[in-house]
């Protein structure tokens, strides 16, 4: 191995991918099948992934042992340019670095041997995905956008000199992406309209932070308040409400906040057996010079049941109240255009949620919400961050050196999805009543409950949440778990006899809640797949009940 520069960090996986022109007599075995793609490396292939993922080779002046030809971070040179790069003498294995790529992309995940492991994993190409609500495997799309930034493109994007260049164009290219590709801004918006973020989950937390911030902030300086005076009473605190089906992102950082005495939460209660907020329900829960923010979900994860945002954020509008909604789920499947909804203040996306590595995700910021009706910017604001603090990096909101990478992969994503979200959604569509036809016939209509609302612009088209009367959900999964990947919709995963927050809400019926299932599919999966899955889940469920 040539040496030319160093390179630990955590992209040292993919980086291994691209040396592997110089690692001799490592063919890597494929299998790829039209409806799933396995691949098994050699083991001196899984033992070069462990030097570059192993923390004890982080920083140690003996391995340094990496080198990517022709990096000139002024080369502009495409994609094709970029694999060359690998390899330029040898185009066989620059297709089977790309082949491994495609198969990492496309197949079931991976499990990448421990260091103290030296036999790897089997894989697992019988067993169907149905849990793509969790999360999505990695698209093409995205692992080829993201190639040229762990290998060529690798300067932080706040650098000033040239190896900063490209990685902060990047970063503005994919910024105006997802601006107009997700959030429907004219142009992408304004830069600081997008805030990246590690995960939905620090979006979530950032857009409540955002909002009781300059409302406390605001109230202090209308009424002259010390920063340090005690705020024991409740009607000095701010007020936030949201639903009782939201996703822990949401409703444990209230909890922890109503906890400290900082804010009073309303949780106002889903309709039950169809799981969305009534807007006439949200809006009577507003207290008037109380309530700073509604944060409310645009569909739910479990069940797939669609709030009417639109109408809800319209309302807190008019009454100065900040909204907020969390689209992991909806990002591909409904229009998350803040155009259809102009009065939505902040909402959430989640890049792993539609084919992007987990690790990013993305807040949208409608200008000036925060600095209107008596608001005022947080302290360190727009300097060194809001809730995570460091070096002030986008825009001052978010401390923390962007995840370039990834962010171009979101980027390219949100495009792709965006182009493509009415025809996969029909798709979605089509496999989710398949499915659910599947079941009912194995196991006859009146034993099969889908949950949520049957009406489908009320729900997502791709979540079937579906009741099994008299099966118990957790064993069924244990017994389903190498051929069908899917998860439970009540919490016996491991055998527990309890029933999810959610389906309570819901006030689903015990014989149906226990036995749930959360299967949801993705637009390009076969058809066969499907049918198959629910055939296995159906014999499944059917031998529980004879007591086989």
């Amino acid at each position: 191995l040539k040496v030319q520069y160093t390179y630990h960090t955590a992209s040292g996986f993919f980086l291994a991918l691209a040396s592997l022109r110089t690692i001799k007599n490592n063919k890597i075995s494929s299998n790829l099948k039209t409806k799933s793609r396995s691949i098994i490396p050699s083991s001196s292939f899984s033992s070069s992934l462990r030097f570059f993922t192993s923390s004890s080779n982080c920083g140690d002046n003996n391995n340094k042992n990496i080198r990517i030809s022709n990096h000139h971070p002024t080369n502009s040179s495409p994609l094709s340019s970029s694999l060359s790069t690998m390899n330029q003498n040898n185009e066989e294995e620059t297709n089977e670095i790309m082949s491994y790529l495609d198969c990492l992309s496309a197949g079931l995940p991976k499990e990448v041997t421990s260091p103290e492991d030296d036999t790897p994993s089997p894989p697992q190409t019988d067993c169907i995905y149905l849990d793509y609500a969790a999360t999505t495997p990695i698209s093409p799309i995205a692992t080829r956008a993201m190639i040229p930034y762990f290998t060529t493109y690798f300067g932080n994007p706040s650098s000033s000199h040239p190896y900063g260049n490209t990685p902060r164009n990047a970063v503005k290219h994919a910024r105006k992406q997802v601006g107009q590709h997700l959030f429907g801004l004219p142009d992408g918006g304004k830069e600081d309209n997008v805030i990246f973020t590690g995960c939905g989950t620090e979006a979530n937390n950032l857009a409540i932070h955002l909002a009781v911030e300059s409302t406390i902030a605001g109230w202090k300086k209308k009424h002259n308040i010390n920063s340090s005076s005690s705020n024991n009473n409740n009607n000095n605190k701010p007020h936030v409400i949201t639903s009782n089906v939201e996703h822990p992102a949401i409703t444990e950082c209230l909890k922890s906040l109503e906890a400290r005495d900082i804010i009073t939460v309303t949780y106002v209660p889903v309709q039950p057996l169809l799981g969305y907020v009534q807007a006439s329900d949200v809006i009577a829960a507003i207290q008037p010079n109380r309530t700073c923010l509604v944060t409310i979900m645009y569909a739910n994860n479990e069940i797939g049941s669609i709030n009417p945002i639109c109408d809800i954020a319209l309302e807190c509008h008019a009454r100065n109240v900040l909204f907020h909604t969390d689209a992991a789920q909806a990002v591909g499947k409904l229009c998350t255009s803040v155009q259809n909804a102009p009065e939505v203040d902040m909402m959430t996306v989640v890049g792993h949620k539609f084919g992007v590595p987990k690790g990013i995700a993305a807040l949208y910021i409608k200008p000036n919400c925060l600095t209107v009706n008596d608001r005022v910017l947080p302290a360190l604001f727009g300097s060194s961050g809001a809730l995570l603090l460091g070096g002030g990096q986008e825009f001052g909101i978010r401390g923390g050196t962007e995840n370039v990478p990834y962010i171009v992969a979101m980027g390219e994503m949100a495009a792709h999805v965006a182009q493509h979200r009415l025809d996969n959604a029909k798709g979605m569509e089509e496999r989710r009543k398949a499915l659910l036809d599947g079941l009912r016939d194995i196991l006859g209509e009146d034993n099969v409950r889908p949950n949520g609302p049957s009406d489908p612009s009320k729900r997502l088209p791709n979540i079937l949440s579906v009741g099994l009367r008299g099966v118990h959900g957790g064993m069924l999964l244990q017994s389903i778990q190498h051929k069908v990947a899917c998860s439970a919709g009540s919490a016996c995963h491991s055998g527990g006899a309890g029933i999810s927050a959610v389906l309570k809400a819901l006030d689903i019926p015990g014989e149906f809640a226990l036995g749930t299932l959360r299967l949801s599919i993705s637009a390009d999966m076969d058809m066969e797949d499907v049918k198959k899955a629910a055939v296995i889940i159906g014999e499944a469920a059917k031998h529980q009940l004879v007591g086989e």
